[in-house]
């Protein structure tokens, strides 16, 4: 794509990034841009940035993300077939998968995301930006006042003002930049937090919009973005499922419950029929069992991280804008794993308490289908020592799909 520019907003405090940015930049015919006050983290240099910026078009890139000769040519042409497109996503796409666990758990469920969410997501008009591997309109970013420096999930905040002014977005679902992937527990921890707080902290804002200007978006555009800011409530509803049959096995609570049968009768085939549901659709894309278990373990995983970035996002705590670091080997400590630990804890003495239970006569349909719950989560929540092995740098395993 002959016309474009180049450029590298370079945040950098540090003299020897500085100077290996200006390196780059005259090794490639790269722009740099500096600016003198640092705020608002990505969204603030972005932001000034735009200020002085002649272009029709700014495509965004991570500093992590390769993308291919022929983005522009493909997502340019789709601004240019409607003015009222404020701004095209394309995918993210891991190509580190075979370093560690976590990279190959976090590739699964970005796949997840982009290969069906968001192509439902376009249709109603409602995908939001990503905050890589995107081409906005200026004018259109301009007109909502740049960039949300308010939100540590700037992107998620931007793309609702974007929709309320009467713009439109589109999802181009063909992979057109490859990145990376956090390698480890803590870095994917940190990247989980940062978007969990980040957009319940947008939900706050999205239902005084919703109040306030109904009319500013379809009711389909609603209904998305609140799916959207809800989701990270997941880590909740992960708590309160592993909690209650733990509670019912050691206090009896609750004394009453639906007959095992009739549980047993609508509940297993539900639950066998919704995963070979979505087990037969990630196989059509070619993915391995293996590689959806690392997918689906490790967000139960993340219930913790979760949870506490619920709690900061609904109470309004600001959160201190974090990049993801990449390509580093490191463990969590033992001590830092209490949460699992101490979950692993009350499952398995959950389970003792249901033994006793049973050896007394109680009802062994009640009490043995909680004590294959405990059994369950009890297997799952071991899966954090997994995780938690240090990664193999360097060695790289491409994912099918």
């Amino acid at each position: 794509y002959p016309r474009k520019n180049i450029y590298l907003l370079d945040d950098s405090s540090e003299k020897k990034y500085m100077v290996e940015a200006d390196v780059l930049g005259n090794k490639f015919g790269i722009k740099v841009f500096r600016r003198a006050v640092r705020h608002g983290a990505k969204a603030g240099v972005i932001n000034d940035f735009l200020k002085c910026m002649k272009e029709k078009y700014i495509a965004v890139f991570d500093a992590d993300q390769n993308p291919m000769p022929d983005f522009l040519k493909k997502t340019i042409s789709i601004l240019e077939s409607d003015p009222k497109i404020g701004f095209v996503q394309t995918p993210q796409f891991y190509t580190n998968i075979g370093v560690s666990p976590i990279s190959k758990g976090a590739a699964i469920q970005q796949s997840v995301f982009y290969e069906n969410i968001c192509e439902s997501k376009s249709a109603s008009n409602s995908m939001f930006c990503c905050g890589t591997n995107v081409v906005f309109r200026k004018k259109a970013l301009k007109e909502v006042g740049g960039f949300d420096e308010d939100s540590i999930t700037e992107d998620f905040a931007t793309s609702v003002k974007i929709h309320m002014k009467g713009y439109k977005s589109r999802y181009y679902n063909h992979v057109c930049a490859f990145g990376m992937a956090p390698e480890s527990l803590q870095a994917y921890f940190k990247q989980q937090t940062r978007w969990a707080a980040g957009t319940i902290g947008v939900l706050r804002k999205l239902l005084k919009y919703m109040a306030t200007r109904p009319r500013a978006m379809s009711v389909y555009q609603w209904w998305e973005y609140f799916l959207a800011a809800t989701y990270y409530f997941i880590g909740w509803a992960f708590f309160f499922l592993m909690i209650c049959p733990i509670v019912y096995l050691i206090f009896k609570v609750p004394s009453f419950f639906l007959k095992p049968e009739i549980y047993i009768a609508t509940f297993i085939p539900y639950f066998l029929l919704s995963a070979l549901v979505f087990y037969s659709t990630m196989r059509v894309r070619y993915y391995t069992i293996a590689q959806i278990y690392y997918g689906a373990v490790l967000g139960l995983l993340s219930f913790p991280v979760l949870m506490k970035a619920a709690v900061y996002g609904l109470l309004g705590r600001k959160m201190k804008f974090t990049v993801t670091e990449k390509g580093k080997a490191e463990k969590m400590s033992l001590l830092s794993l209490w949460p699992y630990m101490s979950m692993i804890g009350l499952n398995l003495t959950a389970l003792g308490f249901g033994y006793l239970r049973l050896a007394r006569g109680e009802s062994p349909y009640a009490i043995g289908m909680n004590m294959m719950w405990v059994f369950y989560h009890a297997a799952l929540l071991s899966g954090i020592f997994i995780f938690n092995s240090a990664p193999v740098l360097g060695r790289v395993e491409p994912l099918k799909g």
